[in-house]
């Protein structure tokens, strides 16, 4: 029971802080005090910290539909994509140029040719891209223990700065309605004003939680893709680095 009751640090991070942020964002709009401004004993504390992880649980869907299905995916590009000089940028020039050079930075050219290269040897007669590339990559990767402690730390960075991401932008479109509704319905200018200083907080904490996701998320890729490199090679269709009958 001990140990079913520990959170693991991706607990901690990937969930306990983001349903902590979604409570202290609730907080700060309807003037509640679950965490800004709470004064805690063993019990409050226990239930806002469950609370929390359980909110930060649910709001781990929408966070992953959202910032990396639909945003990352479907607009900005994959970087299993990106890395392997798959994707024709077209627009994202302009993003490339301006706040997201290293991320639409492709992988070394001799790094993308050995990768090619391992995978037409694993995968003959396939020509294998974009997400396909990536997960016959991954299935090499995970049995390097140095390359997967690392790829474990850059996952948990990812999901916790996505999930705070969402939050935070969360926050900001609540946070702005509210004090528009408070404008339109003549309220107090006071408390305007505070809601949209919070608000642009937020969008700032947001769009600076999602640089650090596309970051991390980026150095993961490359992981991947540089274990799966230097991986000895399968000659056929048994161990690696001999031949089989």
């Amino acid at each position: 029971m001990d140990k079913l009751l520990r959170f693991s640090d991706y607990d901690v991070f990937g969930y306990v802080a983001s349903g902590l942020a979604a409570f202290a964002f609730w907080d700060l709009a309807f003037g509640t005090s679950y965490v800004v401004g709470a004064q805690w004993n063993v019990a409050s504390g226990a239930l806002t910290i469950g609370g929390a992880y359980v909110l930060g649980q649910i709001l781990a869907s929408p966070s992953s539909w959202l910032i990396e299905r639909r945003l990352v995916r479907k607009v900005l590009g994959s970087p299993s994509v990106i890395l392997m000089d798959d994707l024709r940028l077209g627009w994202r020039r302009f993003l490339k140029a301006v706040i997201l050079t290293d991320y639409y930075t492709p992988l070394d050219a001799g790094l993308r040719t050995r990768v090619r290269e391992r995978a037409a040897t694993a995968r003959p007669g396939e020509t294998l891209r974009g997400e396909a590339l990536f997960w016959c990559a991954f299935a090499v990767a995970k049995k390097d223990e140095n390359a997967y402690t690392r790829m474990d730390s850059f996952l948990k960075l990812c999901g916790f700065c996505r999930n705070m991401a969402f939050v935070a932008l969360c926050g900001f479109g609540l946070l702005t309605t509210l004090a528009l509704l408070e404008w339109h319905g003549s309220g107090d200018l006071s408390l305007i004003n505070r809601r949209l200083q919070w608000a642009l907080v937020a969008f700032l904490l947001g769009l600076g939680m999602l640089h650090r996701y596309l970051k991390f998320h980026r150095l993961y890729s490359i992981e991947v893709f540089v274990a799966y490199a230097d991986s000895p090679p399968i000659l056929a269709t048994g161990e690696k680095g001999e031949h089989t009958s």
